[in-house]
């Protein structure tokens, strides 16, 4: 990525499943694969299934799993995604994560406020990386004229 580190070419993205158990089977299963990148989402609120379904498999240091986190943008101000981050890492049992996305542009009016609030977490070592996911062309130009650190990722 442009910020240095390095994301696996093969990971998983969020789904949502009524059932816990189906959903560590399918991480166990595919961690045992070879899988290492795991991607969940405030939205969804599984997070916590993700990474308890990783340690419950194979003993695989946390150095090598590549969690990705997407945050809801909606509504919010920075220091609101902030404390979002925050307070999910703690419920899902992490001191830090590999990458924070902005969910979504659905606040327009406060995504370059929003975007500085990623930038605080990159800075402070609780995202070692920042991008987005979902954003047009135009919302992206008009992101990297206001930002003071480009996304490492935009996901599509």
């Amino acid at each position: 990525m442009n910020d240095g580190f390095d994301i696996p070419q093969v990971g998983l993205a969020s789904f949502r499943s009524d059932s816990k158990e189906d959903v560590r089977k399918f991480i166990v299963t595919e961690m045992e694969c070879g899988v290492r990148h795991l991607e969940f989402t405030e939205l969804l609120g599984n997070g916590h299934v993700v990474v308890e379904s990783v340690r419950s498999g194979k003993d695989i240091p946390r150095s090598d799993c590549f969690f990705t986190f997407k945050v809801w943008p909606k509504n919010r101000k920075p220091k609101g995604i902030i404390a979002a981050c925050k307070e999910t890492l703690r419920y899902v049992g992490l001191e830090y994560v590999d990458l924070v996305l902005l969910h979504a542009p659905i606040d327009i009016k406060n995504l370059n406020e929003q975007w500085r609030g990623l930038e605080a977490l990159k800075n402070e070592g609780i995202a070692r990386s920042i991008g987005v996911a979902n954003m047009s062309l135009s919302q992206l130009s008009e992101l990297l004229k206001n930002s003071l650190i480009a996304p490492a990722v935009v996901e599509v």
